[in-house]
């Protein structure tokens, strides 16, 4: 990723100051205009997979309004930071418009880091799949259970001709504890769900159970169902953890493990090519009927608030930033421990004053490595010279 806070020297090449360009002027309307035309946040109700792409969506978006287009990998965390100084630096940190909306992009922040981390441990678990052996395997995800006695979400469910496996996933980016009583803890204290993982499991059986009893009878199969679960934890690659089982009562793999134990499923139960395709089309059908993902966060708000402070900080007087700068072929004094001879800056006499200000505020660096401090310091002692 390009490093958005060094000076690129040379020939017609921009400075850029605390990293960041100028934001463009645009009004409330154009801002959520702008959100419309990326289609962010425009549906009320999605299903998990759609939700975290809607977030991606508001990141980049935000992103790019703030610090500038084509920032990819940009995360919520540097817009916030962005946001916060601009606000500093104009005086409107204690504004409520500003507060709103700083409160508003940590709420996403915090559906980012829970919803795409689970995804990204979902999509691990899956792309093992292609190291599964045997033939009568067929995986469907995020598959949605609702009945009379509760409702809840399958991360996996995987058929084969000796019945099914219910997946569920846990990314794990450290050693793990399942404790006496089923409770999955990371760093040994912080728990994902107070309830047991043999509890939850169970309801997952008997929700899927109830379910497809109902099916089988529809589509006159007779035969047994057979449903068994597998904890999966999913540690990005490089990651090597260890689990400490307590709870010794439910089966559970690492994912780069799960392969072997899908191949060697069995039970006394054996579904026919005819059955086990009646049953694809049944599970087909359950997954394509996926239930709306309830999210914590007001999506309209969120995009109201970001919009109303957008617009509060580009109104505000604007000051003369060092990316209307351009550096050309001229010496820069006794900067030539960090620039060439025939580098300076030349800018127009008007705007002297105020890039100096720049230059003192925030501090630069030069490509290179020269450290933010260093060239902070040669500015204060008026070693760079404007013409």
């Amino acid at each position: 990723m390009e490093d958005r806070g060094s000076i690129i020297t040379g020939m017609d090449s921009k400075i850029f100051i605390g990293g960041m360009q100028k934001m463009k002027n645009r009004s409330m309307e154009e801002v959520l205009e702008y959100f419309q035309q990326n289609d962010v946040f425009v549906n009320d109700t999605n299903t998990y997979v759609e939700f975290v792409d809607e977030l991606k969506k508001f990141q980049k978006a935000t992103a790019d309004l703030v610090i500038g287009d084509n920032n990819e990998y940009v995360r919520m965390d540097e817009v916030i930071a962005e946001i916060s100084r601009l606000a500093r630096e104009k005086n409107l940190a204690n504004d409520t418009r500003i507060f709103e909306a700083l409160k508003g992009l940590k709420e996403v922040e915090k559906e980012i880091s829970i919803t795409v981390s689970g995804k990204s441990g979902e999509d691990r678990v899956d792309q093992t799949f292609q190291f599964v052996n045997r033939q009568d395997v067929t995986r469907y995800r995020n598959i949605s259970l609702v009945s009379a006695d509760g409702e809840t979400e399958l991360d996996f469910l995987v058929l084969t001709k000796n019945g099914f496996i219910i997946l569920e996933v846990k990314t794990a980016k450290s050693d793990m504890t399942i404790d006496e009583e089923g409770r999955i803890l990371f760093e040994k204290s912080s728990c994902y769900h107070d309830i047991s993982i043999g509890t939850k499991m169970e309801t997952k059986k008997k929700l899927l159970l109830e379910k497809l009893e109902k099916e089988f009878r529809d589509a006159n199969i007779d035969k047994p169902i057979f449903i068994d679960t597998m904890l999966v934890f999913s540690n990005p690659k490089g990651v090597k953890i260890k689990v400490d089982d307590q709870y010794r009562k439910q089966h559970f793999c690492f994912r780069g493990g799960l392969f072997r134990q899908i191949d060697s499923f069995d039970s006394s139960i054996c579904y026919t090519e005819e059955e086990l395709g009646k049953i694809n089309e049944i599970l087909n059908q359950m997954q394509t009927n996926q239930k709306a993902y309830k999210s914590k966060i007001n999506k309209t708000e969120i995009k109201k608030a970001f919009a109303e402070a957008y617009t509060l900080l580009c109104d505000e007087p604007e000051r003369i930033l060092a990316s209307e700068v351009v550096v050309t072929p001229i010496i820069v004094n006794t900067l030539e421990t960090v620039a060439t001879p025939k580098e300076q800056l030349r800018i127009t006499s008007e705007k002297k004053e105020h890039v100096k200000k720049d230059l003192l505020n925030t501090g630069i660096r030069i490509a290179g490595g020269l450290a933010a401090g260093v060239i902070l310091s040669l500015v204060t002692r008026s070693i760079i010279h404007i013409n």
